[in-house]
């Protein structure tokens, strides 16, 4: 009995172990040379890992910066067509820079609510590894 019990935990704790890892399988880091704005949180220029769920059920991505290791819960609004070239989309009004489009490589793009009024795009290349 203590044997199965201690199979019984140890094939949960993998499982559980595999689980947490794969839920944020797909990200990417991008080197952002401004300060920014997503949903209404101000962001500080510096290097970020984007992470997003593998589920449909989870409308939201993760943005980590690796300096303070803070991180923020990001929701979109819908998927975009993929894209060949990883990349972070800003929309610039004045001087201010607005999360708009996340393109990572495999997967379909992320739409962030757009900046107010008209705007220019400015586009982060994904950081190289």
């Amino acid at each position: 009995m203590k044997i199965a019990c201690s199979v019984v935990l140890a094939v949960a704790l993998l499982v559980f172990g595999l689980g947490t890892t794969l839920v944020f399988a797909d990200q990417m880091v991008v080197n952002v040379q401004f300060p920014f704005k997503a949903v209404g949180t101000d962001f500080p220029s510096g290097t970020y890992r984007i992470e997003t769920s593998n589920t449909e059920e989870i409308h939201a991505i993760t943005i980590r910066n690796l300096a303070t290791g803070e991180a923020k819960i990001v929701p979109f609004l819908t998927r975009l067509s993929e894209r060949e070239t990883p990349a972070v989309v800003f929309d610039k009004v004045g001087d201010q820079y607005y999360l708009s489009e996340i393109y990572m490589t495999g997967l379909d793009g992320f739409y962030i609510k757009a900046a107010p009024g008209t705007h220019t795009h400015v586009k982060v290349p994904q950081a190289e590894p």
